[in-house]
């Protein structure tokens, strides 16, 4: 009994120390800041406050440790406790700094949490004392105004063709470029021979064509209204239209760029055009690609139907309309939002049930290197499934879909991406009113 009593009295004084002890080494923690790249002063606060609050869970390669992280047990709830977060929420440094958007549906995750008080959980509370009861009046006030402050740009919109008006002869070159086939290792494919302007900007194929599908395991996307995507490819690898090119002009399966520039450049036709849109240039590489990013970026289809009852025209079919109130209702205009309906995130496939395994039982389809998606290009596990949101613009015209091109037709896309990503199984009646919604997308061609 008096061993118990001494070891009851030595116990409780050290329990005690440690219960102030931890939460105060919490304090001396060195925090690895991501500084904002715009001025945009919403943003700032913003970021300010997920990097206080948030990004110890919710970011990849930023949590600042614990030094009792250290300890076994610790560890272990520790690392449970982030994989969780995260498979929720993943920011990273492109997004706290400003330099990538954050999607709609993050933010709105981000502020319902914020407004109902359960982030940061009680469990971190307890041993951060530096976020006290949780996200103080101030810090709340600066997350639901940047919050409210995007969501106008998400806002689904009339797509304009404003900023997209080159040089006439700059376009005239891209042009000449887009449909040459020089620019294969073979001259037998050119950029049109994937993206078929007469078939939605696209091919219709599962996947590119032979001489490129080895170096692209992915679907072919449209080129239509390509500029508005804040990414280029489905995984997102080129930033804009420009890399996009480049890369495909150092593509193994075409010629390298210097054998493209030495074949081109002595063409009579190329060298008239190159003269009068880029007079004080050579004929280089920067110059091929800033033509073809030109042009390809004067590729938009405004006017549809859509845009047109967005406008105030009675255009649409009761159907369609019924369609866009449960494209919203569901909450597809969660992720295809803002002018291309889509292209402003990054999205993980099978977000309420396993897309793979479906695939696999109606398709006989395996999983391959590409289904990683994002995460083939950052190598963070939490991007492992996870591709840019498709535009739907002129989707009625792009068939077959999704990255890996497994799916044929309108309507079983619906189906499946209701089931796959919102959890919910649509009715007959659903289904046609979401397709006929869709086919109002389909518009046209005009720079």
């Amino acid at each position: 009994m008096a061993l118990l009593k001494r070891l009851a009295f030595i116990s409780i004084p050290l329990l005690l120390l440690l219960a102030v002890a931890l939460p105060l080494s919490n304090f001396l923690l060195q925090r690895k800041r991501v500084e904002t790249g715009i001025s945009d002063l919403q943003f700032q606060s913003f970021s300010r406050v997920l990097q206080n609050s948030c990004v110890d869970c919710h970011s990849t390669n930023l949590t600042a440790y614990p030094l009792y992280y250290q300890l076994p047990i610790a560890r272990s709830v520790i690392d449970r406790d982030i994989e969780i977060a995260k498979a929720a929420l993943c920011l990273n440094r492109d997004q706290l700094s400003g330099a990538e958007p954050i999607a709609m549906s993050d933010l709105m995750a981000i502020a319902r949490t914020v407004n109902d008080g359960s982030m940061p959980p009680a469990n971190y509370r307890t041993l951060h004392w530096s976020v006290g009861s949780g996200i103080g009046p101030h810090d709340k006030l600066a997350i639901l105004n940047y919050v409210k402050s995007k969501s106008v740009e998400f806002q689904v919109k009339p797509i304009s063709v404003e900023g997209s008006i080159e040089n006439p002869q700059k376009l005239k070159l891209g042009e000449n470029l887009y449909v040459d086939k020089r620019l294969s290792s073979k001259a037998t494919i050119s950029c049109a021979s994937c993206h078929m302007l007469e078939k939605g900007g696209a091919d219709g194929l599962a996947f590119p064509l032979a001489e490129v599908a080895k170096n692209s395991r992915f679907n072919t996307p449209s080129v239509f209204n390509s500029r508005h995507n804040f990414r280029q490819y489905w995984d997102g690898r080129a930033k804009d239209l420009k890399e996009l090119l480049a890369s495909h002009l150092e593509n193994s399966a075409l010629q390298s760029s210097d054998a493209v520039i030495s074949k081109l450049g002595s063409d009579p036709v190329y060298i008239e055009l190159a003269s009068q849109a880029y007079p004080d240039q050579p004929f280089d590489k920067e110059v091929v690609v800033d033509a073809l990013a030109a042009y390809v970026g004067s590729l938009n289809t405004p006017s549809c139907n859509f845009d047109r009852y967005l406008k105030g025209e009675k255009v649409l079919s009761a159907k369609a309309i019924a369609g866009w109130r449960l494209f919203q209702e569901k909450g597809c205009v969660s992720c295809h939002s803002g002018v291309n309906l889509g292209g402003m995130s990054f999205e993980k496939i099978g977000l309420k049930s396993d897309y793979f395994d479906y695939r696999f039982e109606k398709h006989q389809i395996p999983e391959t290197f590409a289904d990683a998606g994002r995460f083939n290009v950052t190598k963070v596990p939490s991007d492992r499934g996870k591709f840019k949101v498709p535009s739907l613009r002129n989707v009625a015209l792009t068939a077959p879909y999704f990255h890996d091109g497994s799916v044929k037709d309108l309507d079983e896309a619906v189906n499946v991406m209701s089931e796959y990503q919102l959890g919910e199984k649509l009715s007959d009646k659903e289904t046609e009113e979401l397709v006929e919604f869709l086919k109002s997308l389909s518009g046209n061609y005009r720079r």
